[in-house]
């Protein structure tokens, strides 16, 4: 099984110590753009020419470390999908977090929406002229039938 360049890209990130939010930063992509990089098993010449300039190191350096990768035994490779699949479950995480999160504020801009709407009705209520008309009217009913 031939390792994914993405994965020999994230090797030599965690040997450089740079943190996902770094390389993010440096390549100028997303975080979720990154876990997608780590999980590619090709690219073009020039996108590893990006890498190399990104992660300070030559092209050769990339590709060398890659064919090192494949003609070994590396336990890596077959950890990758392990590594991958805890990675996907981080984003997971996080996403349903930030949906929960949005939920709650959802949900407190609505209670507060229900609040202005039953003030609104209040003040309608007592603005609504047709309540107090029948008032009147039963008064000038009363004043009319006793002329």
């Amino acid at each position: 099984m031939e390792t994914p360049i993405g994965l020999v890209i994230k090797e030599i990130a965690n040997e450089k110590n740079l943190k996902l939010g770094q390389l993010a930063e440096l390549s100028g992509r997303s975080r979720q753009g990154i876990y997608v990089v780590f999980g590619r098993s090709e690219m073009k010449n020039e996108e590893i020419e990006e890498w190399a300039k990104v992660l300070g190191v030559t092209k050769d350096y990339i590709f060398n470390k890659w064919k090192n990768h494949s003609k070994a035994d590396n336990t890596i490779g077959s950890s990758y999908l392990l590594e991958h699949l805890a990675a996907l479950e981080e984003q997971f995480k996080a996403l349903t977090e930030q949906s929960k999160a949005l939920a709650d504020q959802l949900q407190s801009q609505l209670a507060v929406k229900d609040k202005q709407i039953e003030r609104l009705m209040d003040l309608l209520g007592k603005l609504n002229p047709a309540a107090d008309r029948s008032k009147e009217f039963s008064f000038f009913e009363s004043l009319t039938q006793a002329a």
